[in-house]
C-alpha cells in the first residue's frame, strides 16, 4: 500500500490516519479552548522549526455556522496548528457540524527564501492554499 486513510473513536479521541500518519483530529468533549496534541502519534514534523508538536485547540464550540450553501447549528471550529514568521506561514485548521462530521478545512503553506550565489541572488516562494467546505449532506 502506498497510502493508508482510516478514521477511529478511540476512548475520547477520534483519530484520523492520513497517508499513513495518525492525527487527533477532536478530543472529546468539546469544549472552547481545550487544547491536546494533535500529532503526538506521528513525527510528521519533527524537523520543521515549530517543533515536533501540535497544539491544536478548539477556538469556537457549539456555535452557528454558514457555508453560504448551508446553515448549520452547531458548530466547533479546530485549530491544529498556527504558526507565522517573517519567512513562512502554516495553518491547518477545521470545521465540524454536529451530526455531520467535517464541514469545512483550511490548510495554507507560504515560505519565502532568499539565496545568493556568486554572481546572483535569487528570490524563491511558495503558496499553497487548500481550502475544502461542504456545500450539501444528505439528511
Amino acid at each position: 500500500l502506498f497510502a493508508l486513510w482510516s478514521m477511529k473513536l478511540d476512548g475520547n479521541e477520534a483519530q484520523v490516519v492520513e497517508e499513513n500518519a495518525r492525527y487527533i483530529k477532536l478530543d472529546l468533549p468539546i469544549e472552547t479552548g481545550k487544547t491536546w496534541l494533535g500529532n503526538k502519534y506521528n513525527n510528521v514534523d519533527t524537523l520543521s522549526p515549530i517543533g515536533p508538536e501540535w497544539t491544536s485547540h478548539y477556538q469556537e464550540a457549539d456555535v452557528p455556522w454558514s457555508s453560504g450553501a448551508i446553515d448549520l447549528m452547531h458548530t466547533a471550529l479546530v485549530n491544529h496548528l498556527d504558526y507565522f514568521n517573517i519567512f513562512e506561514r502554516r495553518k491547518r485548521s477545521e470545521r465540524y457540524a454536529r451530526g455531520v462530521g467535517l464541514v469545512y478545512k483550511e490548510n495554507i503553506d507560504t515560505n519565502y527564501y532568499r539565496g545568493y550565489t556568486a554572481t546572483a541572488v535569487r528570490d524563491t516562494g511558495k503558496i499553497g492554499i487548500y481550502q475544502q467546505t461542504l456545500l450539501r449532506y444528505g439528511k
